[in-house]
């Protein structure tokens, strides 16, 4: 089946006499052309679209986790300036005992 159309693909572009010539009438050419040609034009029109249409930015927000070293308090808020992994923010507020320390900074997607 492949064999055959890329056979009709070369003797149709090409011009070369072929096993498969004699179906291929001048009539036939004109239509196989004109689908050739129709089709073509649909994909680089479907190219362009998808290669111009408007993509939307995602907007991200930059967040710190904030761990305790002794209990399981766990807290996130917004990046600040001065934040670092591994920086000591002060006492925990759960336990009071542990110290809390900025364990993750990440960004996440806003909808």
């Amino acid at each position: 089946m492949i064999t055959m159309l890329l056979q009709l693909a070369t003797s149709f572009v090409i011009g070369v006499d072929g096993p498969l010539t004699g179906i291929l009438t001048p009539e036939f050419r004109g239509v196989l052309t004109l689908l050739f040609m129709a089709a073509t034009l649909t994909l680089m029109y479907y190219l362009v679209l998808k290669s111009t249409e408007q993509r939307r930015p995602k907007r991200t927000a930059t967040l710190t986790t904030i761990e305790c070293a002794s209990c399981d308090f766990k807290d996130k808020r917004e990046f600040m300036k001065s934040d670092y992994v591994g920086k000591t923010i002060g006492n925990c507020p759960k336990c009071g005992a542990g110290t809390l320390y900025i364990t993750l900074i990440y960004a996440e997607e806003i909808e």
